[in-house]
């Protein structure tokens, strides 16, 4: 025997019990407990019949004190069921509860070994000993106590939740409820009737929602969810996340005003898809908060590519629904530039589309210039009244598509703006830069007039050359857009030969009106839109040939690629992977062009691949002009010469708020980012705006920035159901006709062609953003720029009642799910019975709903009992189908043939079996078998084969409709917040309560509680009656005030804890942090009440500093001496 290492005498008390027979049939329980008579320590051992029955429980407590007992042994059953009783009597007499051990003779032992009385004999000895064993080791252990808030979290907000919710406030207990949907209810009012009474859904949950709803006790947070639960002592310290709804809940008189105006429709979640729904929706008629809601998974892909985030979405869908005007604005109010951006812009939202991932991208670009054409071609231009109301002036220096963003965004904020332009007319690189092949300039001119009609000043002709200058005449703010008007430098032999021109210089000769002379031979140096660009005016100024050199491959020319196509195809030459290395010149004049060929290495930091030269692949091409477009930089003069500057010799500017090192001074487009396009410009003269604002009315320029939310998800879309047809092309004028004149080369979209294209949006975000909402609204409640908000509350107590959710018609291929239209689930056939639901209570058939069906099919266990899918009973299918056929039957009569196909019919609840005999006999067909061999028909019906186990007799049967009484899942993010809680999970996911008989709704974490369908499948009223027993035993813990915690935790022997952190690592609760001591390796500690004694800390330590208190090594190991007790007996024996 081990040591005994206390000092006071052992005495051990033995209690054997019989369990009826579930023990004393098995073994001999009077010469058991006799055997350990004379056992080392033991003063008395003796067995009971039942050792928990009140009789059993006097022996245990006399004996404490007629023998002064130090430790007690009860051999019996499971721990689980009686350990707290036996230790209560412990206590009560004054020995520690902690000095009770348990031997589990009935679950150990005779339950394995029943039909082996001599080996459970042996094993009854073995278990017996160990546990005396231990018990002369065990040491007492008290509690700590801790204050506990009278207030409950209640996790969901379906019936049980809601139940919960209004037991607990009833007890004068605060109560916050959560609910991640917009409105509470759960599943409860997508149901019509309820089973067996078959009363309606609404009728009976309504009163519920109103009494919650007005309770003082209660919060509701809906579009909210768990981020974290931290134990705080005796409370629960939680982290939560709302999701904002864009709709304020105090302001919102659910008029349904912003509902009537709403473009965007998107399928019912409340109708399970069988119906469409406006973005801006209210859950369900009767919905709590009665407040409607905006959908909004997002921003959509194409405005979050977009540097000047136009709402894409939002335009796109106001195209498709003919507000052009509405349309039109909406881009405005991120561009002042629609028709010109809408001809020059790259597009990066069409890069981004998600139609793209089908087909081709939607033509977004054509789509905003079609709305400002139309504008023009209509004489719809209404005129605009300017909002200047402050006295703060501002200056905008450069007059291109920075500036004029800039001015017209702080026009509209009532600033007076003037901008100052050094060139004789506004634009920039849009007016200077690009042909007007491309951009017509009156497009431009009607642009720039609309930025003046808003009270912007534009003074062409002036060149600032001060900052100072402009300060003095009262300018309380300056924006710098000057850009980067000088080209970059070949750096070859004979670069500055005649005939050598740079793009910017030579398109602003062309677009200024002034004589462009060219020689027959023209090369292009460069791959960007400026190449391209000269290049086609080259041809159009008569040159021969025109050859755009380039020094990689096509496929990185940076240009638009529709603008190299349409170069080549009016005749410029492509001469890729070469580079000129000298150009050559006779008479002081360029007369060819020295160049090498090029091979593609490893990508650069453009990401690019970086161009190598091919040693000895020299060649001459013959020129008698040549355009360098290789870029441009900003000259070391100007204006911003006082600012500092980044090495590029840009102005260094925040990138956040475009302050540059002058705070009254802000700098955007070229000039910050070097040469750019004109659509990144726009974005930060917007910006640079924005900061402006701010800083005139001393605000901070950096908060809530930048406001772009999360990219929303891809849409899915089956290929067969892509909304429109093919991408629309863009007119254009023959390639021979254009390629000798400026006329416009695309002739844009007809008003019939921009409407189809608009309708091939997927509508990635289901909210636009289009703002027709906030128009609509006369109580100002609408707020597209709600973020979401975090927050925290210490609660004394948690209730999980998360609820379920059917599994997906994927998953069920074999019944024709997700395939055939007229297979749906009983979820949607309930959708279809309810008044208010997609047909208004009718049965029609999807997808068009018109024609009413003869024949219909329910299908129970869908999915359900199936080893393949999900082996549970959903525990309430049965009667679902029951209810769905009694009310067909109701209102259709012999007319509607109905068919219920099952396994097994289970009607175990109150008044249950009485409803199923009344369907019975209403002449329904009930066939027992398995369905399989799914068709469909020519004429849409649905075929399957049935071996039917009544009749023996193989079927094939046809039905208009089949209904699939769906298997459940757990509710979406049901293992997530199990862990988040500290709560197992059993089979198929759901939440495990901590002892299915004794304890159904409490958890192994303490003060955490489980009701309803989070637990497992049930009915309505086991949801009620579970809700009203989580509400009794959260109650029953916050009401105490106090916690108190049993201290057989986990602990830490500081002298020889070396800080290796395994300890941390391995612990599932958290319950252990690594915390630093003033001298050595760092010190794990154990928080006692995440602590559960799981012991494995105690396995992975390597020094032993991990212990449990209750389970020491020393008392682990005497123990397992004590179960080897027989064995030695034995070998005692033979010697």
């Amino acid at each position: 025997m081990p040591k005994n290492k206390k000092k006071t005498e052992d005495r051990i008390g033995i209690f054997v019990c019989s369990c009826g027979t579930n023990i004393g049939g098995v073994i001999d329980v009077d010469k058991l407990a006799s055997e350990f008579e004379d056992y080392p320590g033991v003063v008395l051992s003796t067995w009971n019949m039942f050792t928990c029955s009140k009789e059993g429980q006097v022996r245990i407590a006399e004996t404490i004190e007629e023998q002064n007992l130090t430790g007690v042994v009860v051999a019996s059953c499971t721990p689980k069921l009686h350990e707290e009783l036996f230790r209560d009597i412990l206590e009560e007499k004054g020995l520690n509860r902690f000095r009770l051990a348990q031997a589990n003779l009935r679950e150990h032992d005779t339950w394995v070994h029943g039909d082996e009385p001599e080996k459970a004999y042996e094993v009854a000895y073995d278990l017996i000993s160990g546990a005396v064993e231990r018990a002369k080791l065990l040491e007492d252990i008290g509690f700590e106590e801790y204050p506990v808030e009278k207030s409950v979290l209640v996790v969901g907000a379906g019936v049980s939740g809601i139940q919960t919710a209004l037991d607990l406030a009833d007890k004068d207990i605060k109560v916050h409820l959560i609910e991640r949907n917009v409105a509470i209810g759960g599943y409860m009012p997508k149901l019509e009737k309820t089973f067996p009474t078959l009363d309606c859904s609404m009728c009976i949950l309504s009163p519920k929602l109103s009494a919650v709803d007005r309770s003082k006790n209660v919060d509701i947070y809906t579009g909210t969810e768990i981020i974290d639960v931290e134990r705080d002592y005796g409370n629960f310290k939680v982290k939560l996340r709302t999701r904002p709804r864009y709709i304020d809940l105090e302001k919102c008189n659910a008029c349904g005003d912003c509902v009537e105006v709403c473009p965007v429709l998107t399928p019912s979640d409340h109708d399970l898809g069988m119906s469409l729904r406006k973005a801006t929706y209210k859950q369900y008629p009767q919905a709590v908060p009665g407040a409607f809601a905006i959908e909004k998974l997002g921003h959509a892909a194409c405005k979050i590519s977009c540097p000047a985030h136009v709402s894409c979405q939002a335009f796109i869908t106001l195209t498709r629904e003919g507000t052009y005007d509405k349309a039109l604005t909406l881009v405005r109010e991120a561009i002042p530039f629609p028709g010109s951006l809408g001809r020059v812009c790259p597009a990066f939202c069409e890069d981004q589309c998600e139609r793209g991932t089908h087909d081709k991208s939607v033509s977004i670009r054509n789509v905003h210039r079609f709305l400002h054409d139309y504008e023009l071609e209509s004489g719809s231009v209404e005129p605009v009244e300017p909002a200047i109301d402050k006295e703060e002036q501002v200056a905008v220096v450069g007059a291109g598509p920075a500036g004029i963003a800039c001015a017209l965004y702080l026009a509209r904020l009532g600033y007076p703006v003037t901008v100052f332009e050094e060139k004789k007319e506004a634009g920039g690189l849009l007016r200077w830069g690009i042909p007007e092949h491309r951009l017509p300039r009156d497009i431009l001119r009607s642009e720039i007039a609309f930025v003046e009609q808003h009270g912007v000043k534009i003074v062409t002709g002036t060149r600032v050359d001060s900052i100072e200058q402009l300060k003095k005449q009262g300018y309380k703010a300056v924006f710098l857009g000057t850009g980067a008007p000088v080209s970059s430098q070949l750096r070859l032999t004979g670069e500055n030969a005649k005939g050598v021109h740079h793009a910017l210089d030579f398109l602003y000769r062309v677009n200024s009106g002034k004589k462009v002379q060219l020689g027959k031979h023209v090369a292009i140096i460069g791959g960007g839109n400026s190449a391209v660009d000269s290049a086609r005016v080259a041809l159009r100024l008569g040159a021969d040939t025109v050859t755009i050199v380039y020094r990689r491959s096509r496929t990185e020319m940076p240009a638009i690629q529709s603008e190299i196509d349409d170069a080549v195809k009016e005749g410029v030459k492509l001469k890729l992977l070469t580079n000129p290395v000298e150009v050559l010149v006779s008479n002081g004049a360029v007369s060819g062009l020295k160049c090498i060929k090029m091979k593609l290495g490893e990508p650069d930091d453009s990401g690019r691949r970086r161009p190598i030269p091919i040693p000895g692949s020299e060649f001459d091409i013959k020129v008698d002009d040549m355009i360098v477009a290789i870029g441009q930089k900003v000259g070391p003069d100007g204006i911003h010469s006082g600012l500092e500057l980044t090495s590029w010799g840009t102005v260094d500017v925040d990138p956040l708020t475009m302050q540059t090192s002058m705070d009254s001074v802000f700098a955007g487009g070229d000039l910050v980012t070097g040469p750019a396009l004109a659509v990144e410009a726009v974005g930060a003269g917007n910006e640079a705006a924005e900061s402006i604002h701010r800083f005139l009315r001393n605000l901070d320029l950096r908060e809530g920035r930048p406001f772009v939310l999360p990219q929303a998800p891809p849409p899915d879309v089956a290929p067969d159901a892509l909304p429109g047809g093919s991408r629309a092309r863009m007119k254009k004028l023959p390639a021979k006709k254009r390629a000798t004149n400026f006329d416009e080369v695309e002739l844009g979209f007809t008003e019939k062609t921009a409407v189809n294209e608009s309708e091939r949006c997927l509508g990635c975000a289901i909210c636009c953003e289009c703002k027709l909402c906030v128009e609509a609204c006369q109580k100002d409640a609408i707020d597209h720029y709600m973020k979401e908000e975090v927050f925290e509350l210490t609660v004394g107590a948690i209730v999980a009642a998360t609820g379920f959710q059917e599994i997906s018609m994927e998953e069920l291929p074999e019944y024709g799910g997700g395939k055939f239209q007229r297979v749906i689930t009983a979820g949607q056939y309930g959708r279809l019975l309810s008044l208010v639901g997609p047909t208004a209570g009718k049965i029609k058939i999807p997808p068009d709903y018109t024609e009413t069906p003869k024949r219909i099919a329910y299908i129970n266990c869908a999915g359900s009992r199936d080893e393949g899918c999900r082996p549970w009973c959903c525990n309430f299918g049965c009667m679902y189908t029951l209810r769905h056929a009694e009310m067909t039957n109701r209102e259709y009569g012999d007319s509607m043939e109905q068919w219920i196909i099952y396994h097994e019919l289970r009607a175990g609840g109150k008044e249950y079996e009485q409803f199923y005999k009344r369907v019975r006999e209403h002449g329904i067909r009930f066939v027992r078998g398995f369905p399989s061999d799914f068709t469909e028909e020519k004429d849409g019906t649905i075929s399957f084969s049935i071996f039917d186990q009544g009749s023996g007799q193989l079927l094939r049967l046809n039905f208009d409709l089949v209904v699939l009484t769906m298997a459940v899942d757990p509710s979406e993010g049901t293992a997530e917040l199990a862990h988040i809680l500290g709560v197992d999970r059993s089979e198929g996911g759901f939440m495990k309560e901590l002892h299915p008989k004794l304890e159904p709704v409490n958890t192994k974490a303490r003060g955490v509680y489980i009701a309803g369908t989070c637990q497992s499948p049930k009915d309505i009223p086991s949801c009620v009656s579970d809700a009203k027993a989580a509400a009794s035993a959260a109650a029953s813990h916050v009401l105490k005030g106090i916690v108190r915690v049993q201290m057989d935790k986990a602990m830490i022997d500081e002298d020889i804890c070396i800080g290796c952190g395994l300890c941390e690592k391995v612990c599932p609760f958290d319950a252990i942090t690594m915390k630093d001591r003033d001298e050595g390796p760092q010190l794990a500690e154990v928080n006692s009440l995440l602590c559960t004694g799981c012991g494995k800390c105690q396995v992975v330590c390597p020094t032993g500093a991990a212990k449990r208190k209750h389970y020491t090594t020393e008392q682990i190991e005497a123990e397992v001496l004590g179960l080897i007790a027989s064995h030695r007996r034995q070998q005692a024996a033979r010697h």
